[in-house]
């Protein structure tokens, strides 16, 4: 997942603002919503493509075309400070793109070469060279990801926590939710809860609470897809349990999965 940046005074804009009387001022919500929509946005940055307002819409970002946050270009639009947030990793997915194409030309690729008449270590090499220059590896950010400073608002001093850590941990989320092969999406109240656990917990944590839950297993009365949930998973009174069991410290083998989830499991 490549990193996300954008400005550090977020909550100093007056789009921030605009967007949270729009959300009724829940300001977690507010910095989720951003953090998605900036998702969606880089993307569209990086393919050299504005955003449709119907796709905007139909994704619920409505409240980001009213409170300026996404900008009207050409026919759609880019998020607010496009270019100077995201024009890095425009840059990297063009440079793997040229780089692909330089050495397809170079090495063949695309040409109906009988495998049988490549040497070993020119199939190794060019397998290595299409591996490296490939969109789809994971782009490492040149500056650190969406990190938002101190700003004083109101005699508030509103701290946020919003960085690739929370974005780790989300992956840490979607590969629970890919193991128990729960189809659900991650939705916005996921990312809130796990920014929120991030704060109180550390990242660190959090990564190693999934990674204990991944280590369940389905016994005679318990059926670790039942009880796939940030609520139960993050609670203050198992969470050290899971990350004693992701870390190692602790076998999962044996464990009473009944017991670690105490009233949770019906």
């Amino acid at each position: 997942m490549a990193r996300i940046n954008f400005e550090d005074d977020v909550e100093a804009q007056d789009e921030f603002w605009r967007l949270l009387e729009l959300i009724g001022g829940d300001r977690d919500k507010a910095l989720g919503r951003l953090l998605r929509f900036f998702r969606i946005a880089q993307k569209a940055w990086g393919r050299g493509e504005p955003m449709s307002g119907d796709d905007l819409r139909s994704k619920g970002f409505s409240d980001m075309i009213e409170s300026g946050w996404a900008v009207p270009f050409d026919e759609g639009f880019h998020a607010l400070g496009a270019k100077k947030h995201f024009e890095w990793y425009r840059q990297k997915v063009e440079a793997a793109k040229k780089g692909g194409e330089a050495r397809s030309e170079k090495f063949g690729f695309g040409r109906n070469v009988p495998i049988g008449s490549r040497s070993g270590a020119e199939t190794d090499f060019r397998q290595a060279e299409l591996d490296s220059a490939s969109p789809l590896a994971p782009v490492p950010a040149p500056v650190p990801a969406l990190a938002l400073s101190p700003v004083q608002k109101t005699n508030t001093n509103a701290r946020a926590c919003v960085s690739e850590h929370i974005q780790d941990c989300i992956q840490e989320w979607e590969a629970t939710l890919k193991h128990f092969e729960i189809g659900r999406p991650i939705g916005e109240r996921d990312e809130v809860a796990i920014g929120q656990a991030v704060q109180r917990y550390g990242a660190d944590w959090v990564k190693l609470a999934f990674l204990g839950a991944r280590k369940q297993t389905k016994g005679k009365t318990f059926d670790p897809k039942n009880f796939v949930s940030l609520s139960i998973y993050l609670h203050r009174d198992r969470i050290e349990r899971l990350v004693n069991i992701g870390a190692g410290k602790e076998s999962a083998d044996g464990v009473d999965w009944t017991k670690v989830f105490g009233s949770e499991v019906a």
